[in-house]
């Protein structure tokens, strides 16, 4: 089962998850039934590959041998489409494996499906240390904070949903529609529906965080209820629940005035806040410095610079390397 997948393509190009989706193999279904039941974070993904294949239109009458030949020798010859080196044409009765080239053909062979939906999908990023604005088709207005993605369709049409995925960090201010149709940000560990409003969302690893500032959001999981949120409230993913946190504001969205605002914040927090930012390694030299806390607003526009301010707290010792970034005690030789 995967470890690494990260991107719908790859759930789409497995062999096994296609399985699973067409029901075509009992031992495959209960895997992936169960893999999906343990991680949660991969649910946004599951969905939109499902959703993929759902529109999928497959018309056994139309395919030719030719086209299942050609789908077997493609899908034998790709060992990431095989990792388990299985014989497709054993593992199939022949309706089930024509439906199967069907949507091998249709998603790999031709492409056509896969141009259509995912490719047609926007995609904006930013690297480390960088900060981008991006107006999308409805006229929202979302900043995108250092080392992020954010995926959307291109054509949004009137009167249906308008949906986004976010990877990292990013400040939305969505605009309301004339039919009030929904704004949806997915991200690993839950949804985030709106009308019209303005809100930050974290999305890194196994982290999650929303802060609303205005207006009205609904946060959803697939198990649980929704959650209403209310301006000022700040929900993060914790620990596989939802809590909710006391924070200031200023201090979650001092990233867009490209400043990291500590306030009696851990070491160890801001050290992972750098290295998302700017993909640099940071060690520190023993872990209990990672108890310190911080407290102050410090520029976060340029490494070099954000190193210098760090050593001016005298708190601790900061030394940049070809390595990457280590902090030590000031008293250490």
């Amino acid at each position: 089962m995967p470890q690494d997948y990260d991107q719908v393509e790859d759930f789409l190009t497995d062999e096994s998850f296609v399985n699973w989706y067409f029901k075509s193999n009992e031992k495959d279904v209960l895997e992936w039934n169960q893999w999906i039941k343990e991680n949660p974070s991969a649910h946004s993904m599951i969905r939109e590959a499902v959703a993929i294949f759902d529109s999928v239109k497959i018309n056994d009458t139309k395919i030719s041998q030719a086209q299942v030949v050609a789908a077997e020798a493609r899908l034998m010859a790709n060992d990431k489409l095989n990792p388990r080196k299985k014989n497709s044409t054993q593992a199939f009765t022949q309706t089930r494996w024509l439906k199967y080239a069907a949507a091998i053909i249709m998603l790999l062979i031709s492409g056509i499906v896969v141009r259509s939906i995912l490719f047609s999908r926007a995609k904006i990023n930013t690297e480390f240390g960088e900060i981008k604005s991006k107006i999308l088709p409805d006229g929202s207005e979302v900043l995108l904070n250092a080392n992020t993605q954010l995926t959307y369709s291109e054509h949004w049409k009137q009167g249906e949903d308008r949906e986004v995925w976010i990877k990292g960090e990013a400040f939305f201010q969505v605009t309301k529609t004339p039919n009030k149709t929904r704004f949806i940000v997915h991200a690993s560990q839950f949804d985030i529906y709106v009308t019209g409003t303005r809100f930050n969302v974290m999305n890194r690893d196994d982290k999650s965080n929303v802060l609303l500032q205005e207006g009205q959001v609904i946060l959803r999981r697939e198990e649980g209820k929704d959650i209403v949120m209310a301006p000022g409230d700040f929900l993060e993913f914790n620990d596989d629940h939802l809590q909710k946190k006391r924070v200031n504001a200023e201090t979650v969205t001092a990233w867009k005035e490209r400043k990291i605002n500590f306030d009696n914040t851990l070491l160890s927090d801001a050290v992972e806040l750098i290295r998302q930012h700017y993909g640099v390694t940071v060690r520190l030299e023993d872990e209990n410095l990672g108890r310190l806390r911080l407290t102050g607003i410090l520029p976060n526009d340029n490494l070099d610079v954000l190193i210098e301010a760090l050593a001016a707290l005298n708190e601790f010792r900061v030394i940049k390397n070809k390595e990457g970034i280590e902090i030590s005690k000031l008293n250490s030789n």
